[in-house]
């Protein structure tokens, strides 16, 4: 039975609403994102591209990164997102 009613609607509507909300911070933090950040990513990709993974305590300011979107957490251990090497992509360019 498909869920239409005027409550789904509005609850699907505000769910919407959150989830572009919640993008539209996490762009503008990436706008501002600073060099010293951009060298923490680099440093991520290093230690990843030999095959280890930084922990949060290797990385001073994660939590901001996270915050971004530009890394992810598993555990206690950083992992660069395609957002991250998105971003150093265009670094790089």
């Amino acid at each position: 039975m498909p869920r239409t009613t005027l409550n789904d609607r509005a609850r699907k509507q505000r769910i919407r609403a959150r989830e572009y909300n919640k993008l539209r911070r996490q762009m503008i933090k990436l706008e501002s994102i600073t060099d010293a950040q951009i060298a923490t990513l680099k440093k991520i990709e290093a230690v990843m591209e030999k095959g280890q993974l930084p922990t949060t305590q290797d990385i001073p300011d994660w939590e901001a990164l996270r915050e971004m979107g530009v890394i992810r957490l598993d555990g206690d251990q950083v992992i660069l997102t395609s957002v991250g090497g998105d971003v150093l992509d265009a670094e790089e360019a």
